[in-house]
């Protein structure tokens, strides 16, 4: 069944700005300088042992760079899923994989699931946020975080690719 489900290209939902400037909360923003200072200290023990020292310019842009992945990770998206058998078997589907990997229900209708990171409040952003929408009888629209998008997609293609093989091997 899960084999028949198309996913479409993750659309971004940021503006083009966000590119420069990732951050969208303060606890991001204090993560962010927490870890940059972090890799600025360590950098610095290990700097003073060195012989030539590394340019400083070099070292900040690196810490400053390594620290920002996880922004952009954290960058809202949108991805259409049609499922060929029905939106409410693969809504369950979903619902059940999401729960899988650690997020927790925080809210739901009819057509409509939200999730939140399950992680302990000191470990958890808001922007990690995750919601399922059954569009029409064969669309299921997901958006939230371009990180767990990504993730969701993976999941799909090695399902698919397990049936698939299923199917080839009982042929």
């Amino acid at each position: 069944m899960i084999m028949q489900s198309i996913a479409s290209p993750i659309v971004h939902l940021h503006p083009a700005w966000r590119y420069l400037l990732p951050v969208q909360s303060k606890s991001q923003l204090f993560m962010f300088g927490a870890i940059v200072a972090a890799g600025l200290a360590i950098l610095a023990a290990i700097g003073a042992h060195m012989d030539p020292a590394p340019p400083l310019a070099l070292t900040v842009a690196c810490v400053v760079v390594s620290a920002s992945i996880p922004l952009y990770a954290l960058l809202p998206g949108r991805m259409d899923i049609n499922a060929v058998f029905g939106a409410t078997d693969m809504f369950d589907l979903l619902h059940e994989h999401i729960v899988a990997t650690g997020y927790v229900q925080t809210g739901a209708g009819d057509s409509v699931r939200c999730y939140g990171s399950g992680s302990p409040r000191w470990q958890r952003w808001p922007e990690s946020r995750v919601s399922l929408c059954i569009r029409d009888s064969s669309t299921i629209r997901v958006e939230g975080a371009k990180l767990v998008l990504k993730e969701i997609r993976r999941w799909l293609e090695s399902v698919q690719s397990e049936a698939t093989a299923a199917v080839q091997r009982s042929a």
